[in-house]
C-alpha cells in the first residue's frame, strides 16, 4: 500500500493576502469610510468658496460677510444640551435594545431642534434689523438674515446626523453630507456672478440644501410627540457636553470676534486667510471623531471599562498626527506664493495665515477628548476650555491694542490652542489609565 504523499502547501503572496484583507475590511466599513470622506470633502468646498471670495470680493466686503457669519457660533447653546444628550443616550439605548426609549429620544430631540433653530433664526434676523436701524450697510443686514437660515439648519442637521450615526446608518449620513457639499459647491457660482450678494445667497441656499437632503431620513419628526421628562433627562446628561461644544464653537471664532470688534472690516477680510485655513483643516480630525464617538459610547455601554477605551485615544491621536502635520506644512509653504500671485489684495494677511498653519498642528487633540464626554468626567475639561477662551480673548485684545493687528489675534489663538492640546491629551490618557468599571445607573447608562 502506497503511503499518502503529504500535501505541499506552496508559499502564498503575503502582499496579496494583505490586500484582500484590506478590501474585505473596507467592504465591511464602507459606510464609515464614505462618511469620513464626505466630511473631509467639506474643507475642499470651503477652499473653493474662499478662493472665489478672494478673487471676486474686496477685503472690506469679505470682512462684512464674515462678521455676520460669526453670530451663529454664539447660538449653538439654544438646544440646552438636549442634542448633546442625544449623542450620548441614543447609542446607549440602541446598544441596550431599548427601541421604545430610542424612539422617544428621537421625537423629543426633533422638537427641540425645531424650537432651537427657530429661536436662532429670529436672533439673527433681529440683529439684522438692529443693524438697519443703526444705518449699517444694507448688505450686512442681508448677511445677518442669511446667517439666520444657517442658525436654523445647524440645529436640525446636528440632530439628524447624530441620529444617523447612532443607528449605524453611516452610508445614509455620508450621502447627506456629500449632497450638502455638492449644493454648496454648485452655489459657489453665485459669487463670480453677483459678488457679495452672491456670497450671501450661496450661504442661504446651502443651508436650505442641507435640510432638503436630510428630509427623507425619517429621523427628523417635527410633528412627533413632545416628552418633557425625556427632554429634561437629555438636557441633564448633555449639559456638560453642550457647554463643551458651545465653548469649542467660541474657540473657533474667538480671535475673529476680537478682530471684527477692534479692527476695520478690511483687516477682518484680510484675516479671512487664516480663518479659511483653520476652518478647513479642523475637518480632518473632526471627520474621525464624528465616527468614533458613537462607537466609543456603544463600547462603554457594553463593558463600562475606562481602560478599554484607551485604544480610541491612540487611534485619534495617530490618525490626526499623520494627516495634520503634512497638510499644515504644505499650506505653510504655498499660502504666500499663491496669495501674492492670484489675490494680492489679501497679501497683508499672509503672516497671520502662516501662523494659523502652525496652530493647526495642535488640532491633533480633536477627537482624542471624545472619551472624556463618554466617561462623563467633563468638569476639568470645561474649566480648561473656559480658561483658554479667556486667554484668547484677553491676549487678542491686548496684542491688538499694542499695535500687532491681526497678527496679535493669530498669536493668541496659537497659545490657547497649544495649551488646550496638551491638557486634553494628558487628561484623556489619565482617565483611561485605570481598569475602573463604571456601574450602570437606573436609566441604563454609566453614572456620570
Amino acid at each position: 500500500m502506497n503511503a499518502v504523499e503529504p500535501v505541499r502547501i506552496r508559499p502564498g503572496f503575503p502582499s496579496l493576502a494583505w490586500i484582500r484583507q484590506m478590501l474585505a475590511t473596507a467592504g465591511r466599513r464602507r459606510g464609515e469610510i464614505l462618511a469620513m470622506l464626505g466630511t473631509v470633502s467639506t474643507p475642499a468646498v470651503n477652499l473653493v468658496y474662499g478662493l472665489l471670495v478672494f478673487r471676486n470680493m474686496t477685503p472690506e466686503m469679505a470682512g462684512l460677510v464674515a462678521t455676520a457669519a460669526i453670530l451663529p457660533f454664539y447660538l449653538t447653546f439654544l438646544n440646552f444640551g438636549v442634542l448633546n444628550g442625544q449623542q450620548r443616550e441614543l447609542p446607549f439605548a440602541l446598544g441596550a435594545g431599548d427601541r421604545e426609549r430610542a424612539n422617544r429620544i428621537l421625537q423629543t430631540a426633533s422638537q427641540v431642534s425645531l424650537a432651537a433653530g427657530t429661536v436662532g433664526a429670529l436672533v439673527c434676523v433681529g440683529t439684522g434689523l438692529i443693524s438697519l436701524l443703526l444705518k449699517k450697510p444694507p448688505l450686512l443686514v442681508l448677511a445677518f438674515c442669511g446667517a439666520g437660515l444657517g442658525a436654523f439648519a445647524y440645529q436640525v442637521v446636528t440632530h439628524t446626523d447624530i441620529a444617523l450615526r447612532s443607528e449605524n446608518r453611516y452610508l445614509r449620513q455620508a450621502w447627506a453630507v456629500i449632497g450638502t457639499n455638492l449644493i454648496s459647491l454648485v452655489t459657489c457660482a453665485l459669487i463670480p456672478i453677483a459678488g457679495t450678494l452672491g456670497a450671501i445667497g450661496r450661504g442661504a441656499l446651502s443651508s436650505l440644501g442641507s435640510l432638503a437632503v436630510r428630509w427623507r431620513t425619517g429621523l427628523w419628526t417635527p410633528g412627533g410627540r413632545w416628552n418633557l421628562q425625556e427632554a429634561r433627562a437629555l438636557s441633564r446628561t448633555g449639559l456638560p457636553l453642550m457647554i463643551s461644544g458651545a465653548l469649542a464653537s467660541l474657540l473657533m471664532v474667538a480671535d475673529r470676534t476680537m478682530v471684527a470688534v477692534l479692527l476695520p472690516k478690511q483687516e477682518m477680510g484680510e484675516f479671512q486667510l487664516a480663518g479659511m485655513i483653520v476652518n478647513s483643516l479642523t475637518f480632518v480630525p473632526t471627520s474621525l471623531s464624528l465616527i468614533l464617538f458613537p462607537k466609543i459610547a456603544r463600547a462603554y455601554g457594553e463593558h463600562r471599562s475606562r481602560r478599554r477605551l484607551r485604544r480610541y485615544v491612540w487611534i485619534s491621536l495617530l490618525f490626526n498626527t499623520a494627516t495634520l502635520i503634512p497638510v499644515s506644512a504644505l499650506c505653510f509653504f504655498i499660502i504666500g506664493p499663491v496669495v501674492e500671485r492670484f489675490f494680492p489684495a489679501y497679501a497683508p494677511g499672509i503672516p497671520a495665515a502662516r501662523l494659523a498653519c502652525v496652530t493647526c498642528v495642535f488640532w491633533v487633540y480633536l477627537g482624542v477628548g471624545s472619551v472624556i464626554g463618554v466617561i462623563n468626567r467633563m468638569t476639568p475639561y470645561l474649566c480648561a476650555l473656559g480658561a483658554v477662551l479667556v486667554i484668547i480673548f484677553g491676549a487678542s485684545a491686548w496684542l491688538i491694542h499694542l499695535g500687532h493687528g491681526i497678527m496679535g489675534a493669530a498669536i493668541a489663538r496659537l497659545i490657547g490652542t497649544a495649551i488646550l492640546c496638551v491638557f486634553t491629551i494628558l487628561y484623556s490618557l489619565h482617565l483611561t489609565s485605570s481598569e475602573i468599571a463604571e456601574p450602570a445607573d437606573k436609566e441604563g447608562h454609566a453614572a456620570g
